[in-house]
């Protein structure tokens, strides 16, 4: 599978980054389906103490239709308490919180299923409610259809 533009030339679809881990949206072509395959890495992101919003994915849609599912975890064991946050044009349209008290764990990912009209600008927060950093990081993968 060769990804849109030929690799290293832009993205003719949408989206800033060939491969890898970034806050951007990645695709791939697959010239045998009616859809190309998409998706985001944020690796790992140390998410600040406090009232600090950490942007773990930060991307436009471009001109694609696309549905998909975001992947929200944490990196490591913590008893800390994080917020995961998902805005489309700057709305909230999800939220959820991890929050253990004193019980030690690395937490299961959580998702969301969705559908992201064309020009939608998705921004993914982090926050932890806690005292210290925690590694957390998001993912997405998806279909966008031109």
């Amino acid at each position: 599978m060769a990804l849109v533009g030929g690799g290293g030339a832009g993205n003719t679809i949408g989206g800033s980054n060939p491969a890898g881990t970034s806050q951007g949206l990645n695709f791939v072509r697959v010239p045998t389906m009616p859809f190309d395959l998409c998706y985001a890495n944020s690796g790992v992101v140390v998410t600040l103490t406090g009232s600090a919003d950490t942007t773990t994915l930060s991307f436009n849609t471009g001109q694609a239709s696309i549905e998909g599912r975001f992947y929200f975890g944490v990196h490591e064991t913590t008893q800390d308490n994080l917020e995961f946050t998902l805005l489309f044009n700057d709305q909230v349209v999800y939220g959820t919180e991890y929050s253990l008290g004193s019980t030690a764990q690395k937490h299961t990912p959580n998702f969301i299923d969705t559908v992201i009209p064309p020009d939608t600008a998705i921004t993914v927060i982090v926050v932890d409610r806690s005292s210290g950093t925690i590694d957390t990081t998001t993912t997405f993968s998806g279909r966008a259809y031109a």
